[in-house]
């Protein structure tokens, strides 16, 4: 729809379900979750369903919620998110269990220049919430937010959340994938040149020669096995998220032009 077939497997189309009233009974809040909302000051504002491109029945269907003022949207009590007239999204999440907020905090936060900044914060909604509106308070010094008085303002936080996230995924991949082509690639061949120079050549005998290119290809990939499994986990999960972060992604557009885009996002009910 917006960018391109070859990126569908990072691609979502949303839909615009907010006229179907089985999409509200589908997607109803446990009371408790929607106490705590309402307690907060947020009030129902449509349901949004995501598919994957690559993949249609990879989908997620829930309600968006936003604050009587429209300076807050959530599509849940879990993320926080307000948008400002420069194209700034500020964010705020819920913090993550420990070994997984290690990880995530470097794939989640953005270049200062993509002004996306992103805070995990513990605690109930209302701390979150608070904690919010702080960071939106000192981007305010900077541009106004943009109230969010229907889904086209919140389709254009998501629209921007999946440029950045598209920008990202290829520089990510390349690193990784190179990375741990060459350094594994290294180390296979290190143990093959140590052992090939204790066996001495086997210029007249084909069986040992044979047996001596048999241990040499068992050394090689045994050393391959043994370093590109958890080197291509530390580079996809840790270093090249880091790296990728050094740069920025697209410049912010003015939220006029993402609203614009989200004009063009569907109605649909729940069964399409």
């Amino acid at each position: 729809m917006i960018f391109g077939r070859k990126r569908d497997w990072l691609t979502f189309d949303y839909y615009d379900l907010s006229g179907d009233k089985a999409a509200w009974r589908y997607t109803a809040l446990d009371d408790d979750v929607e106490i705590e909302l309402r307690r907060a000051g947020f009030v129902p504002l449509g349901v949004v369903k995501a598919e994957l491109r690559a993949h249609k029945q990879t989908r997620l269907t829930t309600q968006v919620w936003v604050t009587e003022d429209g300076r807050v949207v959530t599509n849940g009590p879990l993320e926080l998110a307000t948008l400002f007239e420069d194209g700034t999204i500020v964010k705020t999440s819920m913090r993550p269990p420990r070994a997984i907020f290690t990880r995530e905090r470097w794939v989640l936060r953005m270049h200062p220049n993509d002004r996306h900044p992103h805070a995990f914060v513990e605690g109930s909604l209302e701390k979150r919430l608070a904690a919010h509106l702080e960071t939106v308070a000192r981007f305010e010094k900077e541009s106004r937010v943009v109230p969010i008085a229907s889904m086209s303002e919140y389709f254009a936080v998501r629209l921007r959340d999946a440029e950045l996230r598209i920008a990202r995924h290829n520089p990510q991949h390349v690193i990784s994938l190179w990375t741990t082509s060459i350094v594994s690639l290294a180390v296979g061949f290190l143990p093959v040149i140590w052992r090939a120079r204790k066996l001495g050549p086997h210029k007249h005998a084909f069986v040992p020669h044979l047996l001596a290119t048999l241990q040499l290809t068992t050394l090689f990939f045994l050393a391959l096995f043994i370093v590109a499994l958890p080197l291509r986990a530390l580079m996809v999960t840790w270093i090249s998220p880091w790296i990728v972060r050094l740069r920025p992604g697209p410049p912010p557009r003015p939220a006029a032009d993402w609203i614009e885009l989200a004009r063009e996002i569907p109605s649909g009910t729940l069964k399409k």
